[in-house]
C-alpha cells in the first residue's frame, strides 16, 4: 500500500507536475494577457511549455527551503515494513523515525491522556503509545490517499473509455459515409499538392450535417463535409475551407492535439491543463486561418463568409457546438477580424526577443523540479474579460458606410427601421447582417449563372432592327485581335496534340483516355482556358500574376494597392517617374547621337537604327533609373560619356569598339526586339487595369505609371513566353506523364496513370460542357448585326465569347446596397423609404441572431 501514499505526497511526481502545470499556466496566461502576443509561434511555444510541465515526471531537483526545518516539518508519509506493529504489543519499536512527527505529537498526547485515565493503552510505555498512535494516523492517511488514487485512476479510465468509444462511434459513422462528388475530390487533391501532402491518401466524404472537419482513420485521413452546406459555398469558399483543412494535415495538428489531450487526461482534475489544450487548439485554428489569408483577400472574405453561413444556419443552443465542429474553435468575432485584417500578425523585434526569452524560461522550467516545502500556492483569479475589440464584418467598410447612410434615410418612427439601423452598431449585428447579405449575394450569383449568356448578352449588346449591336464599339477591335491570338495558340496546341497522338502507343485506360482527349475538337480550348498558366492570353496572365504582389481587387471590381505594399509601390512609381523624364530627353538626343555613328560598320549601323526607336530610349531610361541617386540630367550626361568612350573615331564617324561593347549593344537590341512584339498588347492591358484603379493617392499614382509606355516596355521585355509557345507548354505538360515504351512509342508512366485518368475524365467533361454552351453562344452570335465581325473572329470567336461570359459572371457581384434595397419600398405619404411588410419578420430574426452572436464571444479562461 505504499504506492498510493507516495503518489499523493507533495514530492510525488503527479503532485509536483500538477503544481508546476498550474503555476506555469497562470504565468503564461498573465503573459498572454499583458503582452497581447500576435505571433502564433510564440503562443504555441508558451502553451506547449505549460503542457510539458505535466509530462515531466523526472526532473532536475532543486530544493527550496521556505520554512525552518524541525521534527514536525515533514509532510511526506512513507510506510515501511519495519514500522508496522508485530503480533505482540511488546514488539512495537520505541522510535518514531518512520512516521510523521506532527501526527505523532498529536497521537502521543492522546496516548498520555488515555494512560492517565486508566486506559488499557496505559500499560504501554509512552514511546510505544506514541508510535502506535502515529501508526494509526498513518494508516488513516493511507486510506485517504488510496481513495484519492482510486478516484484519479477511475477518472483517467472514464476519460480514456469515453475517448475510445467516441472515436469508434465516429469511425463507424465515417466508414458509412459516401464519397463526395469527383469535382470536390479533384479540388481537394489539388489543394493537397499545393501544401506538399499529395502523397497521403485522404478522400473527401460527404455527410448530412457533420463537418467540415479532418478525421484521422486507422489507415488514412479523411475530409468530412456537410453536403447541403458545401453545395451552397462558392468555389472560392470551398478552396478556402480546403486550404484550412490541408494546413491542419500539413501541420500534423491531429497528432499534436492527441499528445496534448494525453497529458490533460493524466491531469484531468486540473483546469489549467484543459485551458492549455483549448488554447493550443485555438492557436492551431488561427494558424490555419492565416494560411487561408495568405492566399489573398478574396479567400479571407470567402472563408469568413463560410463561417458566418455555418453559424447563421444553427439555432441558438447549437452555435458553439457546430462552430467547433466546423473549424471554429476560437471566438467567431476574433477569427473573422484575424481573417479580414491579416496585417499586424508580427510583434516588434524587441518584444519578440523579450517574449522569446520568457518562452525559453518556461520551457526550461519543465526540466527542473522545485521541491517546495511551503503551503499551497496562492490561487489567482481566472476570470477573463470579454474581448472589447470590434470585429469587422464580411462586407467591406465602404459598403457598410453606404448601408448606414441608406438606413438613416428610413422612416425613423418605424421600430423595424430602427432595428435595422441598430444592426450596424454592434459586432453581432454586423455579422448577422453580413451573413444575410452574403446569402442574398450567393442566391443572386446562382441566378446569374443560370442565365449567364442571356445576362451577358443584355450587358454587351443592344437590340436594333438589324440585330444585336455592341454597346461599346471599341470591343470589336479587341475581339478581333484576341481571336487572332487565341487562334494562334489553338493551332499550336493542336499541332502538339496531333504529334503526341501519333506517337502514343498505350492501350491502358489512362492512355486511351489521353488519346481520346487530345483528339477532341475542344481539347485546346479546355487546356488554354482552364489548365495552362497562359490561359487564353499569356500577356494578361503574366501581368495579373505580377501585380497580385502589390494589388488586390475589391468587391466593387476596383484595384487597390495592398496596405503593406504601399511603400514599395510609391518607391517603384518614383523610379518610373524619373525614368519618364530620362526617356523624354533620350528620345530627342539619341537620334542625334545615332547620326554620328559610322554607317559603313554593320554593328554601328544596326545600333544607329535601334537608337532611333522610342523603345530603345525606354529600355535605356529604365536601366538608368534603377541606379539610385542619379538625376535625369546627370544620368543622361553619364550615358553619353559612356557611349562616346565605347566608340572610337574613324574617318566615317564613331564606330563601336570590339568585344564587350558590341555584346552589350546586341543584348539591348534583343531586349527591344522582344518588347516590340508585345508592347502594344501589354500597354492595352495595363491601361485597362489603370482605368479600374481605386481613387486613393497611391493607387492613382501607380495608375499614372501604368498609362506610360515605360512600364509596358519593361513588362513586354520580361514576358517569358509568347502565343506561339502554347504548343511547347502542352509538350512540357505531357513530358511529366509520358515516357518511351519498349516498342519506341509513348506510354503513360505507371506512377501517374491513376492521376492522369482522373484528369482526362475531368477534361473530357469540360469539353462536353464547352460544346453545350458553345451552341448557346452561336445563337447569340447569329443575332449580331455585324456579321463581318463574327467572320473576322472565325471559329474561335465562339470560345472567346464563352470565356468572356465566364469572366463576366465572376465579376457580376451585386453590391450590398442593391441587395438590401429589395426589402425597401417608398412611402408616398411620408416621402421616405420604409421596410416592406414581408421583411419585418426577417429584421426581427436578424436582431435575435445578432444577440446570439454577441453572446457567442466568450471570455478567455484566464
Amino acid at each position: 500500500m505504499s504506492e498510493p501514499v507516495a503518489a499523493f505526497s507533495l514530492h510525488s511526481p503527479l503532485i509536483v507536475t500538477t503544481m508546476m502545470l498550474a503555476s506555469c499556466g497562470l504565468v503564461v496566461a498573465w503573459i498572454l494577457r499583458t503582452f497581447q502576443i500576435r505571433s502564433l509561434r510564440l503562443r504555441s511555444v508558451l502553451i506547449t511549455g505549460v503542457l510539458l510541465q505535466g509530462a515531466m515526471f523526472a526532473r532536475i531537483p532543486i530544493h527550496l527551503g521556505l520554512w525552518e526545518s524541525n521534527s514536525a516539518g515533514h509532510v511526506d508519509v512513507v510506510l515501511d515494513e519495519s514500522s508496522l506493529p508485530s503480533s505482540s504489543l511488546g514488539g512495537l519499536p520505541n522510535q518514531a523515525s518512520s512516521f510523521d512527527a506532527c501526527v505523532g505529537e498529536m497521537a502521543n498526547g492522546e496516548a498520555v491522556r488515555s494512560a492517565e485515565n486508566g486506559s488499557a493503552l496505559g500499560l504501554l510505555g509512552n514511546g510505544d503509545v506514541a508510535v502506535l498512535g502515529r501508526w494509526f494516523a498513518a494508516m488513516e492517511w493511507q486510506r485517504i490517499t488510496t481513495v484519492l488514487w482510486f478516484v484519479w485512476a477511475v477518472g483517467v479510465l472514464l476519460l480514456v473509455t469515453r475517448t475510445i468509444f467516441t472515436y469508434l462511434r465516429m469511425l463507424h459513422h465515417v466508414r458509412r459515409l459516401p464519397l463526395a462528388d469527383q469535382k470536390w475530390q479533384r479540388d481537394w487533391r489539388t489543394v493537397l499538392r499545393t501544401h506538399g501532402v499529395a502523397s497521403r491518401v485522404c478522400p473527401v466524404l460527404q455527410s448530412e450535417s457533420v463537418g467540415p472537419m479532418l478525421v484521422r482513420l486507422p489507415d488514412q485521413y479523411a475530409l468530412v463535409i456537410p453536403r447541403a452546406f458545401w453545395e451552397r459555398l462558392t468555389d472560392i469558399q470551398r478552396q478556402a475551407v480546403m486550404t484550412h483543412e490541408a494546413q491542419h494535415l500539413s501541420r500534423r495538428d491531429v497528432w499534436r492535439q492527441l499528445a496534448a489531450r494525453f497529458i490533460a487526461t493524466i491531469h484531468w482534475f486540473n483546469p489549467v491543463a484543459w485551458w492549455a489544450v483549448r488554447r493550443l487548439d485555438q492557436t492551431a485554428e488561427l494558424a490555419c486561418d492565416r494560411a487561408v489569408a495568405q492566399r489573398g483577400n478574396e479567400y479571407s472574405a470567402g472563408f469568413a463568409g463560410a463561417l458566418l453561413m455555418l453559424v447563421s444556419d444553427m439555432p441558438a443552443q447549437n452555435v458553439h457546438q457546430v462552430a467547433c465542429t466546423a473549424m471554429a474553435t476560437p471566438p467567431l468575432t476574433r477569427r473573422i477580424t484575424d481573417l479580414l485584417h491579416p496585417s499586424g500578425h508580427k510583434d516588434s523585434v524587441m518584444k519578440s526577443l523579450a517574449l522569446l526569452l520568457l518562452s525559453v524560461v518556461v520551457v526550461m522550467a519543465s526540466c527542473i523540479q522545485f521541491r517546495l516545502t511551503a503551503a499551497d500556492t496562492t490561487t489567482q483569479d481566472s476570470r477573463a474579460e470579454v474581448g472589447s475589440g470590434d470585429a469587422l464584418p464580411v462586407i467591406d467598410d465602404a459598403e457598410l458606410a453606404e448601408l448606414v447612410t441608406l438606413f438613416r434615410s428610413l422612416d425613423d418612427s418605424d421600430g423595424a427601421s430602427k432595428q435595422l439601423l441598430a444592426l450596424t452598431e454592434s459586432t453581432g449585428g454586423k455579422l448577422a447582417l453580413s451573413g444575410y447579405i452574403d446569402q442574398l449575394r450567393g442566391d443572386a450569383m446562382r441566378s446569374i449563372k443560370d442565365r449567364a449568356i442571356e445576362v451577358y448578352g443584355e450587358a454587351m449588346f443592344e437590340k436594333s432592327p438589324e440585330g444585336l449591336r455592341l454597346r461599346d464599339q471599341g470591343k470589336a477591335d479587341k475581339w478581333t485581335n484576341a481571336a487572332r491570338r487565341l487562334d494562334e495558340s489553338v493551332r499550336g496546341i493542336q499541332a502538339a496534340a496531333s504529334e503526341t497522338v501519333k506517337q502514343l502507343d498505350d492501350s491502358s485506360n489512362a492512355g486511351v483516355l489521353l488519346k481520346r482527349f487530345l483528339s477532341d475538337k475542344e481539347a485546346s480550348i479546355a487546356l488554354l482556358l482552364f489548365e495552362m498558366d497562359s490561359g487564353g492570353d499569356p500577356v494578361a496572365a503574366f501581368i495579373n500574376k505580377a501585380l497580385t504582389k502589390i494589388l488586390v481587387q475589391r468587391g466593387d471590381g476596383q484595384y487597390q494597392v495592398i496596405a503593406s505594399a504601399k511603400a514599395e509601390a510609391e518607391k517603384e512609381a518614383a523610379k518610373f517617374e524619373t525614368a519618364a523624364l530620362i526617356a523624354k530627353r533620350l528620345k530627342k538626343q539619341l537620334p542625334i547621337f545615332a547620326g554620328e555613328l559610322d554607317m559603313t560598320d554593320e554593328t554601328s549601323k544596326r545600333f544607329a537604327d535601334y537608337l532611333n526607336k522610342p523603345l530603345m530610349s525606354n529600355v535605356i531610361a529604365i536601366e538608368l533609373a534603377n541606379k539610385n541617386g542619379a538625376t535625369p540630367v546627370s544620368a543622361v550626361e553619364k550615358l553619353f560619356e559612356s557611349l562616346e568612350s565605347a566608340c572610337q573615331e574613324t574617318a566615317n564617324g564613331l564606330r563601336l569598339r570590339d568585344g564587350e561593347v558590341r555584346d552589350k549593344v546586341d543584348e539591348l537590341c534583343m531586349i527591344v526586339d522582344r518588347a516590340e512584339t508585345l508592347v502594344q498588347r501589354t500597354g492595352e492591358r495595363l491601361i485597362e487595369i489603370a482605368d479600374s484603379m481605386a481613387d486613393d493617392e497611391v493607387s492613382q499614382r501607380l495608375a499614372a505609371v501604368m498609362r506610360q509606355d515605360l512600364l509596358a516596355t519593361l513588362v513586354a521585355a520580361e514576358i517569358p513566353y509568347s502565343d506561339s509557345m502554347a504548343g511547347d507548354e502542352l509538350r512540357t505538360l505531357l513530358t511529366q506523364v509520358l515516357e518511351k515504351g519498349d516498342s519506341g512509342g509513348l506510354v503513360v508512366r505507371s506512377d501517374r496513370a491513376d492521376e492522369l485518368s482522373e484528369k482526362m475524365s475531368e477534361l473530357l467533361e469540360t469539353c462536353r460542357s464547352i460544346r453545350r454552351y458553345a451552341v448557346m453562344v452561336d445563337e447569340l452570335l447569329e443575332q449580331m448585326a455585324d456579321q463581318e465581325l463574327v467572320a473576322k473572329m472565325g471559329d474561335v470567336g465562339r470560345y472567346l465569347i464563352l470565356d468572356e461570359v465566364r469572366r463576366y459572371v465572376e465579376s457580376a457581384r451585386p453590391d450590398a446596397v442593391t441587395l438590401v434595397r429589395e426589402h425597401l419600398v417608398q412611402d408616398d405619404g411620408k416621402g421616405t423609404l420604409t421596410l416592406r411588410d414581408s421583411s419585418r419578420v426577417l429584421i426581427a430574426q436578424l436582431t435575435r441572431q445578432a444577440d446570439r452572436l454577441n453572446q457567442a464571444s466568450p471570455a478567455d479562461d484566464f
